[in-house]
């Protein structure tokens, strides 16, 4: 292209007069090589800066922002709130009830926990058909002289405190000839409380009982069946007591040697739980 020096006007590279005005154009030099020149370089600039694809870099940003988030929240769902208290114990009971000898994991706590409530249970059951026995052979008597109903009404809850120490002792000596026996047995240092655990453990099958007796003496009206559950939690307890003494694998000094010294001790709670249960009636008047 030729630029007009007179005019402005823009000709062909092979005009030699302008057609506007005239003028000689011969000597004007041609300007379209220069004119591309520039085009080429700004429009090369432009070609290199095309792959810089600026919107590619940003979107990998926006992206991973969203799935960082989404991570943390699922995180945060994964995560529940570690139980404690109660709750840890009521898991041990129920693993206990499916799987009564397993290794279980428990505080040092539970097992004398277990035992303790399972007989407050059983003697609140207790007092309470007690009380009942006593209030239907008193009730005429005690119109006439309440001082009876009231003296009877003592000494039945006299014979609920005895009833629970009773049990208390002599589930104690079962429980320490059991570890006694262990100890003479596979010569295992097992502490106490372990042992205790293990019983508790394998005789949670009472808790259930204990609670079903619980309810039918404030039912009233099962007096037979609910002796039959008695029967049945003394034979658990004492399943678990002889389980846990003599163990199941490979003994250091004879099983048979063990055996009597756990029948001997079990036998000893009997008597005492036996002799404190006469004394009790005695104190009662039979």
């Amino acid at each position: 292209m030729k630029k007009c020096p007179n005019c402005g006007a823009l000709m062909e590279a092979d005009v030699n007069f302008c057609t506007s005005c005239g003028a000689d154009l011969r000597q004007v030099p041609a300007q379209e090589n220069e004119n591309q020149k520039p085009a080429e370089k700004q429009s090369a600039p432009t070609q290199q800066a095309a792959p810089v694809q600026q919107p590619t870099q940003s979107a990998p940003t926006n992206q991973s922002t969203p799935v960082q988030n989404t991570g943390m929240r699922r995180t945060e769902a994964q995560q529940p709130a570690a139980p404690s208290g109660f709750s840890l114990y009521w898991e041990w009971l129920v693993a206990s009830w499916k799987t009564p000898s397993a290794d279980l994991a428990k505080e040092k706590w539970y097992g004398i926990v277990d035992i303790a409530l399972e007989i407050l249970l059983f003697s609140i059951a207790c007092w309470e058909m007690m009380q009942k026995g006593v209030s239907s052979v008193t009730s005429g008597i005690g119109s006439l002289i309440p001082q009876v109903s009231s003296y009877a009404s003592q000494q039945v809850q006299n014979v609920g405190v005895q009833l629970f120490f009773a049990l208390i002792i002599s589930s104690l000596v079962m429980i320490i000839g059991a570890w006694v026996t262990r100890i003479f047995l596979f010569q295992d240092k097992v502490s106490f409380v372990d042992q205790l655990n293990e019983i508790g453990q394998a005789s949670n099958y009472n808790m259930i009982l204990s609670v079903v007796i619980f309810i039918l003496a404030f039912i009233g009206g099962a007096n037979n069946f609910i002796a039959f559950l008695a029967f049945a939690m003394n034979l658990v307890f004492l399943a678990s007591v002889i389980s846990s003494g003599m163990g199941n694998k490979p003994a250091k000094r004879d099983r048979l040697f063990g055996a009597l010294i756990l029948l001997v001790i079990i036998l000893v709670a009997t008597f005492i739980f036996i002799g404190m249960a006469a004394n009790t009636l005695k104190s009662l008047g039979f």
